[in-house]
């Protein structure tokens, strides 16, 4: 787990050199009480976030979702867990706006060191949004500080119906030159050389799946189309692109 944590750590450092400057994390007597809440023990993750995080994440806090221990601990005095939906709101809405998405930790079905993370939507509806809480931070990240900031993007889809599509995508991605900073699941992937970056992901399941939903940003157009290109020479792999920001004339 330790791997993981620094791993991530470099990351985020690097795309936001100043960040140790103003994330706030919380006492570990404060992690206790949350685990008391919870009801079990945290994931390891999860302890580290908030000794890193737990009242403020600076920067890379999300504008619409409060992931502080006290918006953890206010939500959890009217809503206990139970054995039977050990669900830890870990990331309430703070917008009221029905396109708002409130997260939960799922601990009934966490490994020792992280937890799949659920969405539940406005009219109550919850499913699985990513494989592991590290994840979702690494892929948020990436997106909003490369992807989304770079002067071109588009967005799309990547398939191979016969294949695991992360298991031929990673390999492609590194025979294209970029690197893959940080080691995820089959549903999610990350990647980024200096003149671009991608993210994709797809909602977990039990099984590989044969598509994944990507944003890809970059310096031009010429760069993106590129490398697109070569992911198809490279592979089996088809994809299509479905938007482009700002749009193309062609």
């Amino acid at each position: 787990m330790q791997s993981l944590v620094t791993e991530l750590e470099v990351f985020l450092l690097e795309l936001v050199p100043d960040l140790h400057k103003f994330w706030q994390g919380i006492s570990t007597e404060r992690i206790d009480e949350l685990e008391k809440v919870a009801g079990r023990p945290l994931p390891a993750f999860y302890r580290w976030f908030l000794s890193k995080m737990g009242h403020s994440m600076g920067p890379i806090g999300y504008l619409t979702n409060d992931f502080s221990s006290a918006a953890v601990l206010s939500y959890h005095r009217d809503e206990p867990l139970t054995d039977d939906l050990p669900w830890l709101s870990i990331g309430g809405a703070t917008v009221d706006d029905q396109m708002a998405i409130d997260y939960f930790y799922d601990l009934k079905n966490s490994p020792e060191d992280d937890a799949p993370v659920l969405a539940q939507d406005f009219q109550g509806a919850h499913a699985y949004f990513h494989e592991s809480f590290r994840e979702m931070l690494a892929w948020s990240v990436m997106y909003r500080f490369r992807v989304n900031r770079a002067p071109q993007q588009c967005g799309g889809i990547v398939r191979d119906e016969n294949e695991d599509v992360k298991a031929v995508l990673g390999p492609t991605m590194k025979a294209c030159g970029y690197d893959e900073p940080i080691s995820t699941g089959t549903h999610c992937g990350i990647y980024c050389r200096a003149d671009s970056a991608l993210v994709c992901r797809v909602s977990p399941g039990d099984d590989a799946v044969p598509y994944l939903f990507f944003q890809f940003g970059g310096e031009n157009a010429t760069i993106l189309r590129k490398a697109l290109g070569e992911i198809t020479v490279r592979s089996d792999l088809e994809v299509e692109v479905t938007e482009w920001t700002p749009a193309l004339d062609n």
